[in-house]
């Protein structure tokens, strides 16, 4: 009545539990490299818009020779500042989602800390 299957084809239970394991095991090892690399993908975006802001600003003082508007950035948690002596930017500071990105002293945009 019933005949026995001479060809099994499939997995057994402990093939596909190690098979699970291992993808849970490279899983814990991936996911926090790309939340990292995502964490100063973002980090770079906001550099990038700051330092864009700031030629901006900057081109904008020197050929008009008054002091425009600080810009409004994507991504900003507030407003950019910024004062100018002449037609020298002296400060120039905008919070963004990753932290806050002023003008240093060397005359760079950078993040402080």
């Amino acid at each position: 009545m019933f005949k026995k299957a001479k060809n099994k084809k499939g997995f057994t239970l402990i093939e596909l539990i190690v098979v699970i394991a291992i993808l849970a095991v490279l899983a814990a090892i991936i996911i926090p490299t790309v939340a990292s690399s995502l964490d100063r993908a973002n980090e770079a975006r906001d550099l990038a818009n700051v330092r864009s802001a700031y030629a901006s600003y900057t081109v904008s003082l020197l050929t008009t020779g008054t002091a425009p508007t600080a810009p409004t950035l994507p991504n900003s948690t507030g407003a950019c500042t910024a004062a100018s002596s002449g037609t020298v930017v002296t400060s120039f500071s905008c919070p963004m989602a990753t932290g806050t990105y002023a003008l240093q002293a060397n005359g760079q945009i950078a993040k402080n800390p």
